[in-house]
C-alpha cells in the first residue's frame, strides 16, 4: 500500500513538473512574440517616416510591459532593438541612426529634412 501511494505521488510530481515546464515555455514565447511585435512597429514607424519624407510626423503608443517586464528600445547599426529581462530582438530599419529615443507609451516620430527625431 506505502509502495502505491508513492508512486502515486511521484505520478502526479511528474505530471505537476511538466505542466509547470509547458506554462512556462509558452509565456516565454508570448513575451518573445510581443517583444518582437514592438520592435516591428518601431521599425515599421522609422521606415515609414524616412518613406514619407521631410515633413511626415506621427504619434503611437507602445505597449507599457512585455508580460509584467519593462522594456527598453534602442536604434543602431540599422536595426532596432527590444530588451527585456536578458533578452533581446531586432528588427531591420533602412537608415542607421535616429536622434531621441522610444520608449513604452506614446511616442512622436518625425522626419525633418531628411533626418529622423524620436519623442
Amino acid at each position: 500500500m506505502m509502495a502505491f501511494v508513492a508512486f502515486i505521488l511521484l505520478a502526479f510530481s511528474v505530471a505537476y513538473l511538466s505542466l509547470t515546464s509547458k506554462t512556462i515555455s509558452a509565456m516565454e514565447s508570448k513575451a518573445n512574440e510581443d517583444a518582437r511585435r514592438i520592435s516591428d512597429r518601431v521599425a515599421s514607424e522609422i521606415n515609414t517616416a524616412v518613406a514619407e519624407g521631410s515633413g511626415y510626423s506621427k504619434r503611437f503608443r507602445l505597449p507599457d510591459r512585455i508580460q509584467s517586464s519593462n522594456y527598453t528600445i534602442f536604434v543602431e547599426r540599422g536595426a532596432v532593438f527590444v530588451d527585456w529581462q536578458g533578452r533581446s530582438v531586432a528588427s531591420n530599419v533602412i537608415v542607421n541612426n535616429i536622434t531621441g529615443n522610444f520608449t513604452y507609451g506614446w511616442n512622436a516620430i518625425e522626419n525633418m529634412e531628411g533626418s529622423i527625431f524620436a519623442n
